[in-house]
């Protein structure tokens, strides 16, 4: 309904609609986010539990994850820096 009395610029330029989607589109994207990693996290602890490694199950898991995204945002700033 809002577009009908609006044009898109006007809307992205309006500071509370603007504040409006940063918001939701920051919830949304956490809940992906943990959508995602729940289910590995539960087969970690399945797979582990009852076992001598079971203390550090987690640690490596949590050390992969976020080794894994800093590779990959030093790759997208590579990428960034070669082609624009």
């Amino acid at each position: 309904m809002l577009f009908l009395f609006f044009s898109t610029g006007e809307i992205l330029q309006a500071p509370t609609i603007g504040l409006g989607l940063l918001v939701i589109s920051c919830i949304l994207f956490d809940f992906a986010a943990q959508a995602c990693f729940n289910p590995c996290e539960s087969l970690i602890y399945d797979t582990c539990k009852g076992t001598s490694q079971e203390s550090s199950c987690f640690f490596v898991y949590s050390f992969m994850t976020s080794f894994g995204n800093l590779l990959n945002k030093q790759k997208k700033l590579l990428v960034f820096i070669l082609f624009f």
